[in-house]
């Protein structure tokens, strides 16, 4: 088969100039990049990093993002310490990490006196009791008075106040009377089994845990209203699990809408109204190692660092306390 065409060159023809201009380029480029990789070196060898921050206008900002950016923006360098601050090492102590529970500890019950103990309930019951005693002597009460009907409260009816009120925590109803209503569709006889509505409301509202001397108008006197309860329970947590190296910091809202001056709010979340604590958890178990309530400025003012994040300045006091 004869070809008629003749074979021409290609109309792609490499364009030898243009690939000259871009090694040129590339080049030059290099070399720029070379010479401020052996300032940065030299500033290396001192323990200083150089880098660029870009300086912005306050008035600038405020500017729609449709205005068009008419002059250039200005860059200084400045230098930042590449000193590696040294580690802290972890070190649990002599006892290996991981639960320490006996073996016949078994039953929900069993764990939970392991932080509620009787010798707990026993101040507990006696502060109580000493409390109501102080609040109706010299007091005269009217016939119809629920404080008339009053007589100490003995350990073992406290376990059984401490039964009620858990069990109210797993159905939460519009208030206290109605756990003792008699209607057909929300009679629950647990409660009324256990306690009257009046006796239960008398070791409710009389429920002391430490006396403080009347002459100590210190407002810091309530944090030593519940102070010594926090570091009992705080150090049981200590004795029965050790920590591994992953600990994390956690905030949680306990419900609370009585008149305290350091309630937080917060409209986002499911419980708005309520005490802030931190708690000092182990992230593979979930297993909580230390608690601390927020209690306001007396808070941060007691913390070794009181400027710092207040879930870092919570970590550091579980870990030094």
């Amino acid at each position: 088969m004869e070809h008629d065409e003749e074979i021409t060159s290609s109309e792609d023809e490499f364009n030898f100039s243009a690939i000259t201009n871009e090694i040129t380029s590339l080049h030059r480029q290099l070399t720029h990049e070379n010479e401020d990789r052996s300032d940065e070196d030299s500033d290396a060898v001192r323990g200083v990093r150089r880098r660029k921050i870009r300086l912005i206008d306050s008035e600038s900002e405020s500017q729609s993002d449709c205005t068009e950016e008419t002059e250039p923006s200005e860059w200084t360098v400045c230098t930042e310490s590449e000193e590696i601050p040294t580690r802290i090492p972890f070190v649990s102590g002599e006892r290996q990490v991981g639960p320490h529970v006996f073996a016949h500890i078994k039953e929900p019950i069993d764990f939970f006196k392991l932080f509620f103990t009787e010798e707990l309930v026993t101040d507990i019951v006696r502060e109580t009791n000493n409390n109501a005693a102080k609040k109706v002597e010299g007091k005269t009460l009217s016939s119809r008075s629920i404080w008339r009907s009053w007589y100490d409260v003995t350990v073992t009816k406290f376990w059984a106040f401490i039964g009620v009120i858990i069990n109210m925590g797993t159905m939460p109803l519009a208030n206290i009377q109605e756990y003792w209503s008699k209607n057909d569709n929300s009679y629950i006889p647990f409660y009324s089994d256990t306690f009257t509505r009046d006796r239960f409301c008398q070791i409710f509202w009389r429920l002391h845990l430490k006396t403080i001397p009347l002459q100590n108008t210190n407002p810091r006197t309530r944090l030593l209203l519940v102070s010594g309860f926090l570091e009992y329970i705080n150090e049981r947590f200590l004795n029965y699990f050790i920590p591994g190296e992953q600990i994390c910091v956690d905030e949680s809202t306990v419900k609370f809408k009585g008149r305290i001056s350091f309630i937080t709010y917060n409209p986002l979340k499911p419980t708005k109204w309520g005490i802030r604590v931190y708690t000092l958890a182990d992230s593979n178990t979930g297993f909580i190692c230390g608690i601390l309530p927020y209690y306001g400025s007396l808070t941060t003012e007691t913390l070794i660092r009181p400027g710092i994040n207040q879930n870092t300045a919570a970590s550091i006091q579980n870990d030094t306390g």
